[in-house]
């Protein structure tokens, strides 16, 4: 995301379109952050950006090393005064905007990433973070800094892939590259399918867009490439039509190649054809440039911003929103420019008072950032107060979930994590009903059928619950089971083919996100399921929130405010499904409307003793989750009263 001077910078041309490449980049990510639907899948412009690094970083270092200029220390230095004067002003600003926007949690999440992203370490923490439980990305102000901790890594490393490289010469270099970069496709081909959230974040797996881009600077400067200039131009508009058009649910090989190496290989194109005249005129105008050269800037503030309005209003962005929201994104991108990026750029011929003093600078930035990050994370510097249900925030998933059951004894058995291997599950534990214990029901799902056994077992004491959990996988069905492709698959081969036929269970409660699985799936489960003489009951969904119930609490300061803007922040795409799923149901006795129960007029966050009910932004508290099993057992008392075998 760096920019070049527009002229000659030292003995490197410059190529002016590429800074209309830089503003298309960067567009694509604002306008998908802003919630555009035609740009949905705007996020690609950060591809674009990794493309452009590795052909100007090779480029240069490749011209420098054959001249013999080439100085491993003066390029850190150089990459350190472009890239962190704003980045850690970025870091300081936010820090001090979260005291006032964010929970407490949430602030001390918010000191570490702020630490993190000052060393360039963030995409580690944030790939860490993005587990089931995670922190809303939408609540974290400086996700977006992942993607430069990936460029400053690849900084760090490739000079030294490049020079010892070199030194066999070229041909040897290009070969290295396109070996590496088809390594790294393959590395993420292979690890997105168990782990798609380690290829999105982690370098290695976008070594091979930084490589392309490397590639594409040793191509020969063929005359006739003015003539191809309409491939620079078809370029630029696939992208904006990928970022319109690419479909949600693609995973593995479809999504590695259509999501990653595409817009790669698009760029790619353009850098090809840059030189062109036509490209030169149509994106070195105005506008394009002017983008372009605070491009790196608009995307450091540009998050924050989001996150922090949103966070103040009700995460739904009206037209005027998203246009004040743009216009705001630019202008504090052209005051970081003007103020903190020029200043501190050094030119070749920089002066040593200038280079001192920048020096001197980045340490005292750096020092100030640090400080205060590591002051809120670990010092509990500026602290602020906790939610009024401390309790409810305190329970961990497993707690929470599993209720009066021990934790440790649990974890990797009845609660499964998708790493743990299916033949870790405790069926004796888990899903072995006493001698004459009628009727056998087994609750069956994802994290959310955590909270619906506990709730299901204290409200209906008859019957015997077995629970098999795994959280962060909706329910697979049969046909896709049959795969066995992923990690989630093989827990739910296990359930269908093991737990629950040799138990010999009388009822099976499905339970999940259902946001995440088709109408065409549940009924295929339920059928197959029912032709092995089981009974099934759909727990359907429950409110979700932008952010988590405690958070709200402790920032409104008391129950109806808190109340009042839970009730604004409720996720409407849960809202929706619950809805088609009612309508889909038709009303059968063997559905349970959580929805009806939990929202019949509005949502509401405490149950009438005043406990609160949810623990994040959807998962119940143990208190909630007795609550919740008496109000099922009062709306459905014949749930498992149906005739089951003896």
């Amino acid at each position: 995301m760096s920019n070049t001077s527009p002229a000659k910078t030292g003995h490197h041309s410059y190529i002016s379109s590429i800074d209309g490449l830089r503003a298309v980049a960067v567009l694509l990510v604002l306008l998908f952050h802003l919630d555009l639907q035609f740009a949905h899948s705007g996020f690609i412009g950060v591809d674009a950006f990794f493309v452009i690094s590795g052909f100007l970083i090779t480029r240069n270092i490749t011209q420098s090393v054959e001249r013999g200029s080439f100085s491993f220390l003066d390029f850190y230095f150089r990459r350190a005064a472009r890239l962190m004067p704003a980045v850690l002003t970025v870091v300081l600003l936010t820090l001090i905007g979260g005291y006032f926007f964010l929970s407490a949690q949430d602030y001390n999440r918010l000191g570490f990433s702020s630490f993190l992203s000052s060393i360039s370490l963030s995409n580690i923490f944030f790939w860490t973070e993005a587990g089931y439980f995670a922190q809303a990305s939408d609540t974290k102000p400086l996700l977006h800094t992942w993607s430069l901790a990936v460029e400053e890594q690849f900084y760090l490393v490739w000079p030294i892939f490049l020079f010892a490289c070199l030194a066999s010469g070229r041909k040897l270099l290009v070969i290295s590259m396109a070996a590496l970069g088809l390594l790294s496709f393959v590395a993420a081909v292979y690890f997105h399918r168990e782990n798609p959230d380690m290829v999105f974040f982690l370098a290695p797996f976008r070594v091979f867009q930084f490589a392309i881009g490397g590639l594409i600077s040793f191509l020969p400067a063929w005359k006739f490439r003015d003539r191809l200039s309409i491939i620079g131009i078809l370029s630029v508009l696939s992208l904006f039509g990928l970022a319109a058009a690419l479909p949600d649910d693609l995973s593995g090989f479809q999504h590695v190649v259509t999501v990653m190496l595409l817009p790669a290989l698009l760029t790619g194109a353009f850098l090809f054809t840059a030189k062109s005249n036509v490209q030169e005129r149509i994106f070195a105008s105005p506008i394009l440039k002017y983008l372009g050269e605070r491009s790196y800037a608009i995307y450091l503030a540009h998050w924050p911003i989001i996150v922090y309005w949103n966070m103040a209003t009700d995460y739904v962005l009206s037209p005027f929103e998203q246009a004040g929201l743009f216009v705001a994104s630019v202008i504090l991108g052209e005051l970081l420019h003007q103020c903190v990026e020029k200043p501190f750029r050094l030119s070749r011929s920089a002066s040593p008072a200038r280079v001192l003093r920048t020096k001197f600078f980045l340490l005292a930035m750096a020092f100030m950032s640090g400080t205060l990050a590591m002051n809120v994370t670990y010092f509990n510097g500026f602290a602020k107060e906790g939610a009024a249900n401390s309790q409810a925030i305190s329970q961990g998933p497993l707690t929470a979930s599993l209720g009066t059951d021990g934790v440790a004894d649990q974890e990797g058995r009845c609660f499964m994590r998708p790493q743990d291997a299916p033949e870790l599950y405790g069926v004796e534990r888990c899903a072995t009903a006493p001698v004459g214990k009628m009727p056998k029901v087994l609750v069956f799902g994802d994290s959310f059928a955590g909270d619906m056994y506990v709730a299901l077992k204290g409200g209906f004491k008859a019957p015997y619950f077995g629970h098999y959990i795994i959280p962060g996988c909706p329910i697979e069905s049969p046909s896709k089971v049959a795969a066995n492709k992923n990690q989630c698959q093989a827990h739910y081969k296990n359930a269908y083919e093991n737990v629950i036929t040799k138990n010999r269970f009388d009822y099976v409660v499905l339970v999940a996100n259902w946001t995440k699985v088709s109408d065409k799936d549940i009924v295929e489960t339920k059928k197959y399921l029912e032709s092995l003489g089981v009974k099934v009951v759909t727990v359907g969904l429950r409110p979700r929130f932008r952010e988590r119930v405690p958070d709200i609490l402790q920032k409104a300061g008391e129950s109806n405010a808190a109340r009042t803007r839970a009730n604004v922040l409720v996720n409407q795409d849960f809202i929706k499904r619950a809805d088609a799923m009612k309508i889909s149901q038709g009303g059968a006795d063997d559905y349970v409307d959580l929805m009806d129960l939990l929202c019949p007029e509005t949502c509401d966050i405490e149950t009438p003793n005043g406990d609160l009910i949810y623990r994040d932004d959807s998962h119940f508290t143990l208190k909630a989750s007795s609550w919740v099993g008496r109000e099922i057992r009062n709306s459905y008392p014949d749930l498992f009263n149906q005739s089951v075998s003896p």
